[in-house]
């Protein structure tokens, strides 16, 4: 169950399904009247950084109370549209950007795009947008970031990019799950590869969701260091449900970093064990929860060189259709090259594989029992680029 769903969402939280996939969040909401319908609406994850920028002040400090919904009018006054909003109490404690006083005020915020269950006594940093309707919140759908009630002796003068380093790093230390979750993930938001070390410690931590969110942010922030300690993780098979979503987190941020550093990642890998990435992802493949692996699957594809024909091959039958797909994809990228591969087709779209993936798999191993090319793709000076051809040419 999704537990920070606020807004009309709240109201079918016993309904509805939230899903974390990494860089994204996926809500699922079963609607029930005169037909059952199922609502599902992409949701960007929370990012305090861009929020920062884009807000006019941030403040510190407590909600006191929640109304909901709240009709205000907006636009001119010939045409003004009347729009259902959250209005939070709050009480503002310290500022971190721009100039508002302590005291209480109000802060309110769409009703309908809220994904964030807000509490009375909550503490919050508290992005904010100043119009003519007074305090709205930064972000269409966060009212702001969840911290300890306890504030961080940073100096009153520090930046606000500094002090939100500082609430960040304060919030690693507390008791509050949700607390320390969401601050390792803004630590991987912040585009700073030196905050890596202040979670690095965390990879010890004895709540597998933790410690796969300490890596979603690590690659995040481009990091290769922890690479080999990473897919460790992903290894493991792990049943319980909260476990599962760290190695989720993990196996998102690894697949989005091989779309920009697949080449570093196989070579990382290599030094720090003497092994190849792809193979060890292969292997984890067939005991991942089914979410893992198409994360895991998807970093199979974007890793593909030449010499692993052999291994997608061998992994082409055993898998789902979803992970056959990013394994086909995988091989088309490979071989493409070689000479005589005769592939153009065998590659098509996931909408186009997803009516026939029989058909697909079937044109691939046919294609590797006949021994595929004539041979692999030779260099300027006649050489071989890959010693792997297909079994026909190795028998």
């Amino acid at each position: 169950m999704c537990t920070n769903i606020g807004g009309p969402l709240g109201t079918l939280a016993r309904s509805a399904r939230c899903i974390r996939f990494g860089h994204a969040l996926l809500v699922v909401v079963a609607l029930s009247g005169t037909a059952s319908e199922l609502a599902a609406f992409a949701v960007g994850p929370m990012d305090v950084w861009s929020m920062l920028a884009d807000a006019d002040e941030v403040w510190r400090g407590a909600v006191l109370d929640v109304a909901f919904p709240t009709t205000l009018d907006q636009g001119p006054e010939d045409a003004r549209v009347s729009d259902a909003y959250d209005a939070f109490r709050i009480r503002v404690v310290s500022t971190i950007k721009g100039s508002a006083s302590p005291g209480e005020t109000t802060v309110v915020m769409p009703t309908r795009l809220r994904v964030q269950r807000v509490r009375p006594g909550q503490h919050f940093l508290f992005f904010v947008k100043r119009t003519d309707q007074g305090a709205v919140a930064a972000s269409r759908n966060y009212l702001g970031m969840l911290v300890p009630a306890t504030a961080p002796s940073a100096a009153s003068t520090a930046s606000p990019e500094d002090a939100l380093v500082a609430e960040l790093l304060h919030a690693l230390t507390s008791t509050d799950r949700e607390i320390v979750l969401e601050a390792i993930r803004q630590v991987g938001n912040s585009g700073r590869a030196d905050l890596a070390a202040s979670i690095e410690s965390m990879l010890a931590h004895d709540d597998a969701r933790v410690v796969g969110t300490v890596h979603e942010a690590i690659l995040a922030l481009g990091d290769l260091s922890q690479l080999a300690d990473c897919v460790g993780f992903l290894e493991q098979r792990l049943t319980d449900a909260e476990a599962v979503l760290g190695q989720i987190a993990a196996a998102s941020s690894l697949s989005s970093l091989a779309t920009r550093q697949a080449g570093e990642m196989a070579a990382a890998y290599d030094d720090q064990t003497g092994n190849r990435l792809l193979v060890a992802l292969a292997e984890a493949l067939p005991i991942a929860d089914p979410y893992v692996r198409r994360f895991l699957a998807m970093t199979v594809r974007k890793l593909a060189e030449e010499q692993d024909v052999l291994v997608l091959m061998e992994l082409l039958e055993e898998h789902d259709p979803e992970t056959q797909y990013q394994l086909i994809q995988g091989l088309y990228h490979a071989v493409r090259g070689w000479e005589n591969a005769a592939v153009e087709g065998y590659a098509p779209t996931v909408t186009v594989f997803m009516e026939r993936p029989e058909h697909y798999v079937g044109l691939w191993q046919t294609w590797w029992e006949q021994g595929g090319p004539i041979e692999p793709r030779r260099d300027q000076y006649g050489d071989p680029v890959s010693d792997v051809k297909p079994r026909k040419l190795r028998e």
